[in-house]
C-alpha cells in the first residue's frame, strides 16, 4: 500500500491527471497488477492517498474527475497536530449537525465511540448537553442562542424542500429516527448504500421523488409516504418549478 501511494504521488508531479492517466503512470512504475487498485471505482489506493492528505481533487475535465498533489495545488495549507485537528472536526460537526450525540459524530467521522470520547473531553466547556425528546444531545455553547431564538420564532407556514440524493442532511446522524419513520426507512436508505431523493416537510421525510428530462419539459414524480395536504402539495410544486427553472425548461409534476 505504501509503495502504491508513493507511486501515485510521484506520478502526479506538477500535473492534473484523470484516474486512467494516473493509473497508466503508476502501472509503468509498479506493474500491471496495481492497475485495478488505482482505477477502482470506490477510490482504491487513490482514496488512501487522499486520506493521508497527499492528494486532492483537481478541476474536472468534462465529466471526468482529476487528481493533483496537495503540496503543489494547496501549498499554503499546513498540517495540524492530530489533537487540534480532531477538536476542530468535532466543533465543525456540531456547528453543522448539532444537536447530535457523540455516537453520531463517531459514525459520521468514521471512528469508534472510544476514539471520540477523549476528543469530547478536550473540547470541554465549549460543548453543552441538551435534551431532544428526552434524548441527551450535544451542541456548541456558542450556538445555544441561535437555537433558542429559532425555537421561539412563530412559524406561520411549513417548510418544504426537495432534497437531492445523498444530501448531507440525510447523512449527518447515526440514527435517522428524527428524519424518517422506521416503516419508510428502506425507501430512502436503500441497498448497496444508495439514497433516494427526499421530500422534506418541516425537517422530516414525507416522501421520495425522481425526475426525467424530456425534450421540452422536466417530469418530476412525487411518491408521498402518507396523504399530504393541499398546502404541502402546492409547495412541492413550487420547489419543482425551481428545479425546472434551473434546467431552463417547463415542468410537469405527478403525484403517485
Amino acid at each position: 500500500m505504501d509503495a502504491m501511494v508513493g507511486a501515485v504521488v510521484e506520478a502526479l508531479g506538477d500535473e492534473v491527471l484523470t484516474r486512467k492517466e494516473l493509473a497508466k503512470r503508476v502501472v509503468a512504475r509498479l506493474g500491471p497488477q496495481v492497475k485495478r487498485w488505482v482505477e477502482h471505482s470506490w477510490g482504491g489506493i487513490v482514496k488512501q492517498a487522499c486520506l493521508q492528505g497527499l492528494v486532492v481533487f483537481g478541476p474536472n475535465i468534462g465529466q471526468k474527475i482529476t487528481f493533483v498533489r496537495r503540496d503543489k495545488w494547496l501549498p499554503q495549507v499546513k498540517d495540524l497536530p492530530v489533537e487540534e485537528a480532531e477538536a476542530m472536526l468535532l466543533r465543525r460537526y456540531l456547528h453543522g449537525y448539532g444537536p447530535a450525540g457523540l455516537a453520531d459524530f463517531a459514525a459520521w467521522a468514521g471512528m469508534t465511540l472510544g476514539d471520540a470520547i477523549p476528543i469530547r473531553e478536550r473540547v470541554g466547556g465549549e460543548i453543552v448537553e441538551v435534551k431532544i425528546e428526552d434524548k441527551p444531545s450535544l451542541v456548541l455553547r456558542k450556538d445555544l442562542g441561535i437555537l433558542r431564538k429559532t425555537a421561539a420564532c412563530e412559524n406561520d407556514g411549513i417548510s418544504v424542500r426537495l432534497l437531492p440524493s445523498f444530501d448531507c442532511y440525510t447523512l449527518g446522524h447515526q440514527s435517522k429516527s428524527h428524519i424518517v419513520d422506521q416503516a419508510q426507512y428502506k425507501r430512502i436508505y436503500r441497498k448497496a448504500g444508495w439514497l433516494s431523493p427526499v421530500v422534506l416537510v418541516d425537517g422530516r421525510a414525507e416522501g421520495i421523488w425522481n425526475f426525467k428530462k424530456k425534450v421540452k419539459r422536466l417530469k418530476i414524480t412525487i411518491e408521498p409516504f402518507y396523504e399530504i395536504s393541499k398546502n404541502v402539495r402546492t409547495q412541492v410544486e413550487e420547489e419543482a418549478s425551481n428545479l425546472a427553472r434551473f434546467y431552463d425548461t417547463a415542468c410537469e409534476v405527478v403525484f403517485t
